[in-house]
């Protein structure tokens, strides 16, 4: 992995949930950040969660489309999601990585 790797997952993704936003997606900001729009998603809910996990795949994948070769490019993906996951504020995005593999049973979290 270069450095551009580190920037891609410092891009902390920008992860935005703001009730405002009218529709998901994703929005380039420059070549090492996309914000990622997820408007209400209920990161209290297995469901909810997994559309997280699956927005924030969707922006590693374009953030690592320079590599060719496609086992660079997977490594680049996975070491993005996996990066931007341990960051402190995304609890519910480690915890469906979690539930995708096995190692945690899907849970309904109480609300704040």
């Amino acid at each position: 992995m270069t450095t551009k790797t580190a920037a891609l997952a410092a891009l902390a993704l920008l992860l935005t949930t703001a009730p405002t936003i009218a529709r998901d997606g994703l929005t380039t900001m420059n070549d090492n950040q996309i914000r990622v729009h997820v408007s209400p998603t209920d990161m209290t809910t297995p469901r909810g969660r997994a559309h997280w996990l699956k927005m924030v795949e969707q922006a590693a994948y374009r953030l690592c489309t320079h590599y060719r070769e496609l086992s660079l490019q997977g490594a680049c993906v996975r070491q993005t999601v996996n990066e931007t996951a341990a960051l402190p504020d995304q609890g519910p995005l480690m915890l469906a990585l979690s539930e995708r593999a096995g190692r945690a049973r899907p849970v309904r979290l109480a609300s704040r």
